[in-house]
């Protein structure tokens, strides 16, 4: 959901986000928007019988690739990948379709199909990045995302989390995440 929605019926804010991919099989990738635009019927026939998987698009990705997912576009990541998630501060999430899995006890997870048709945007598509030529990688208004190599040194004015790709810094390693609060900061390594 966007903001006026997550705020109403969730006491929340929305959930923008973006997904930097790490690792990627080959032939993976990510699911975003859909194939063509859907009325909210063509949407809610697809959910009922079964072929939404197929009216969803489909976006192979490899290590070093963004994707930004606005709130409103149907998004799901595909097998064989590792991510690193930036968004939003909410917990929110609204199922229309979970892949048919079940949970250990034979279960399926909750779907939220009201609250889906509500927010779903079926023209939206996703901004897929190559960051290698890009060090501002995405600005919105509720994130900017940065690719930086070598060394950080930077004013920090209100929070900024730091995710270590590769490489070390200091005490950091690959896959450390730093969370840092109104400071200078200063990183440098490999």
């Amino acid at each position: 959901p966007g903001d006026e929605y997550a705020k109403l019926h969730e006491q929340s804010l929305g959930k923008t986000e973006m997904w930097y991919i790490l690792e990627a099989e080959d032939g993976s990738g990510i699911y975003a928007g859909f194939n063509r635009e859907l009325s909210r019927d063509e949407l809610c026939s697809a959910i009922s019988d079964g072929t939404i998987r197929e009216e969803l698009r489909f976006h192979g990705v490899k290590p070093g690739d963004a994707v930004f997912i606005p709130a409103g576009m149907c998004h799901a990541i595909g097998g064989g990948l590792t991510i690193a998630e930036i968004q939003q501060s909410s917990d929110i999430t609204y199922r229309l379709y979970d892949w048919d899995r079940v949970s250990g006890d034979g279960k399926k997870r909750e779907l939220h199909i009201k609250k889906s048709l509500d927010v779903t945007d079926t023209g939206l598509m996703p901004h897929v990045i190559d960051t290698v030529f890009e060090q501002k990688i995405v600005s919105s208004r509720y994130f900017d995302v940065f690719r930086v190599k070598d060394s950080i040194d930077i004013q920090i004015e209100t929070f900024a989390g730091v995710y270590i790709l590769s490489g070390e810094a200091g005490e950091y390693q690959k896959c450390d995440t730093l969370f840092i609060d109104d400071s200078i900061f200063h990183l440098n390594g490999n």
